[in-house]
C-alpha cells in the first residue's frame, strides 16, 4: 500500500504546519484563525465533493462569527470569566441533624461597556449577565429525628431523590445558545451592572431572568407497613434547595468591590467570599464560597 503524494502533502499540512502557525507565540488571531479554517476546508477536500461542500457553509458561519466577534472588541470592552460557588445547609434539632445538603455551582459572568460612553463620577459603566447551573448535590436526612418512627412496623422503602444537574462546563456549554442553556436542569441567569473606576470594579445584581423552580429540591421517598397492617404506607418530604442567584449574591450580600491585580498586560479581578451563618433560632449553619476569577 503506497500513499498518494497528495495525500502526503495533506498529512504534512495538518501535522506540522498548521499546528505550527496555531501554537506559535505571538501569532495575530485573524492569522490563526485562517490557519484553524484552513484545516477544516483541507479535511473536507480529502473527504470528497459531499465534505468540501457541507465544510463551506459551515466556513460561512465561522467567518460571520469572527467578524461579529471583531466589531464587538472594536466597539466594546469585555471583563469576563468563571464564577464558581459552593453552598451548604446543616439543619439540626436537639443538637441532632436531620437534614443536611451541599450544592456546587458553575457560572461565567460576562461584563460590557461602550468604549465611546463618557465616564461618570461612578467610573465606566458596565452591564452584562451571569449565566450557571447546579454542578453537583449531596443530600443527607435522618427524618426520623424530626418525624414518628413507624414503631412495629416494616420499613419497605427509603429513597433519597436529587434533582439532575449538569456537569459540562459553563465554556462547554455556549455553543448550545441561551434557549438551549435555559432549558438545562439546575440554570439560573441574572442581570448585573458595575463600574470601574481607577483599579477597582463596583458590581452588583441588577434583577434575577431565572432560577431554578420551586420543584427544583431534594426528596425523601419512604413505605412503611404499620404494625398488624398488610397495605404499605407512602410518604414523600420535600427538602428545598436554595436558588442559584440568590446562592451567588448572599455571599456577597448584595454590591461589592473587587480591586484588580496586574497578571502580565492584563487587569485581574479575582475574589473569594466565604462566610457562615446561623439561622433558625440557632438550629441551622449554613456556608458560603464564591469565588470571581474575572479578566
Amino acid at each position: 500500500f503506497v500513499t498518494s503524494p497528495l495525500k502526503i502533502v495533506i498529512n504534512i499540512g495538518l501535522e506540522k504546519i498548521l499546528p505550527a502557525v496555531d501554537s506559535a507565540a505571538g501569532m495575530p488571531e485573524n492569522v490563526k484563525f485562517a490557519g484553524s479554517e484552513m484545516r477544516k476546508e483541507i479535511v473536507a477536500y480529502a473527504d470528497g465533493v459531499s465534505g468540501l461542500i457541507g465544510s463551506l457553509v459551515g466556513l460561512t458561519g465561522d467567518i460571520a462569527a469572527f467578524v461579529i466577534q471583531k466589531l464587538f472588541s472594536s466597539m466594546c470592552r469585555v471583563i469576563e470569566g468563571p464564577v464558581t460557588a459552593t453552598f451548604s445547609v446543616d439543619a439540626k434539632q436537639g443538637g441532632k441533624t436531620y437534614w443536611k445538603y451541599a450544592v456546587e455551582l458553575q457560572a461565567k459572568m460576562r461584563l460590557w461597556s461602550d468604549k465611546s460612553a463618557p465616564v461618570t463620577a461612578k467610573g465606566a459603566e458596565f452591564s452584562g449577565r451571569l449565566e450557571g447551573n447546579f454542578k453537583k448535590i449531596d443530600f443527607a436526612e435522618e427524618i426520623f429525628v424530626i418525624e414518628k418512627y413507624p414503631v412495629g412496623g416494616k420499613m419497605m422503602l427509603r429513597k433519597k431523590i436529587v434533582p439532575p444537574v449538569i456537569t459540562a462546563t459553563m465554556n462547554e456549554q455556549i455553543g448550545l445558545g441561551q434557549i438551549m442553556r435555559s432549558a438545562l436542569p439546575g440554570y439560573f441567569n441574572a442581570r448585573y451592572l458595575a463600574y470601574l473606576k481607577e483599579d477597582k470594579l463596583d458590581v452588583k445584581q441588577e434583577s434575577v431572568v431565572v432560577d431554578v423552580s420551586s420543584k427544583y429540591q431534594n426528596r425523601l421517598a419512604i413505605a412503611f407497613v404499620p404494625a398488624g397492617g398488610l397495605v404499605p404506607i407512602f410518604k414523600i418530604f420535600d427538602f428545598p434547595i436554595q436558588k442559584g442567584c440568590w446562592i451567588i449574591d448572599r455571599s456577597s450580600k448584595g454590591p461589592f468591590e473587587i480591586a484588580a491585580t496586574q497578571e502580565g498586560e492584563t487587569s485581574v479581578f479575582k475574589k473569594t467570599f466565604a462566610r457562615d451563618e446561623v439561622t433558625g433560632s440557632g438550629n441551622i449553619n449554613v456556608k458560603f464560597n464564591v469565588t470571581y476569577d474575572l479578566k
